[in-house]
């Protein structure tokens, strides 16, 4: 294929000059790789650099494939899972039932914001869609590793019916771009039902230099965490690697584009196989024994404590005025 050309152009010239092609160099090469491929396909010379574009714009353009659906997970942050692992039944079906509150919101949500479908060549028009998405959920207890993350999986079939009655597939380019306002708005939602379903409250959570706090149960431990955290821990020896070995290939440390590349290089190098899953029950009784019971019963009133002593000191309370911060919101969007 000509991005196959491309990419090994690339590589050529890499190996020769001893450095990666800047954009000038790059767009040199490809357009060199792209007139030879017009010439090897039509049998002629490009009429002008209007053509030889439009030639090497399609020939390098990704296939469509046609999916049947679209995968989502809906997995709340670490701290619900070890609050649900180590609960007792009340708790456990409290946290199973605020997902279960929580998904459902995020289904709606995505169905009022994110879902359309396109009619008309090449899909020009985007309508509305009639009567929602199907959605199949499975829920699983655990991440890959053995330890205690519940989660679902929402398969979405990539068919829904237009407002002109009409079955068509979703589209997909909005679907994508959505992504991240629908993981945040489970996020939300989530938390939001569990801590009023147990009496707990918040917190942000430093990651670290240049990474977004996250919002765990305030009272869940971070030594908790990392106790049932052995997938990220092991990611993270990864990505420590590779970006020790960039370091010293490229005499310089990654960019954020290297680093993303890097950890999903890392994400994928440590997945371990799937196991066959514990039960529910199971899956308690093996985190109640890592931490033992006595620890492990204390977790949710620890917690509880906590949200009471805070709301009786009026932590949290907003000092400023919302409506004006919403105002200036929408002035600047």
């Amino acid at each position: 294929s000509l991005q196959g050309r491309i990419q090994a152009g690339y590589a050529t010239f890499q190996r020769i000059q001893g450095h990666e092609p800047n954009t000038e160099e790059r767009r040199l090469i490809r357009s060199r790789e792209g007139a030879q491929a017009f010439r090897d396909a039509k049998g002629r010379e490009p009429a002008d650099k209007e053509e030889l574009g439009r030639y090497i714009t399609a020939a390098t353009r990704p296939d469509q494939q046609a999916v049947a659906g679209f995968d989502l997970v809906c997995s709340p942050a670490k701290s619900v899972s070890v609050l649900w692992a180590l609960g007792d039944d009340d708790t456990r079906k409290s946290i199973e039932q605020a997902q279960d509150r929580a998904v459902a919101s995020t289904i709606a949500y995505l169905e009022r914001e994110a879902l359309a479908t396109r009619a008309g060549t090449n899909g020009v028009e985007q309508i509305e869609v009639k009567g929602g998405v199907a959605v199949t959920a499975f829920r699983h207890f655990e991440s890959r590793n053995g330890d205690p993350q519940l989660h679902d999986h929402l398969v979405v079939a990539n068919k829904v019916k237009g407002s002109d009655g009409k079955w068509r597939t979703i589209d997909s380019k909005l679907l994508h771009r959505m992504n991240v306002p629908i993981s945040e708005f489970y996020n939300a939602a989530i938390m939001s039902e569990v801590t009023k379903a147990l009496d707990v409250t918040t917190e942000a959570r430093g990651m670290g230099a240049g990474k977004r706090p996250v919002m765990e149960i305030a009272g869940v431990d971070t030594d908790l965490l990392e106790t049932f955290s052995s997938r990220s821990a092991s990611i993270r020896v990864e990505v420590e690697r590779l970006t020790a070995e960039y370091q010293r290939d490229h005499g310089r440390a990654p960019d954020t584009k290297t680093q993303i590349k890097i950890a999903q290089h890392a994400t994928l190098e440590t997945r371990p196989q799937k196991e066959h899953g514990r039960s529910p029950q199971a899956t308690h009784d093996y985190a109640v024994a890592r931490v033992g019971q006595d620890r492990a019963a204390q977790v949710l009133p620890a917690a509880q404590r906590i949200a009471e002593t805070r709301a009786r000191d009026g932590f949290g309370t907003p000092t400023v005025d919302v409506d004006e911060r919403a105002a200036l919101v929408l002035m600047a969007v």
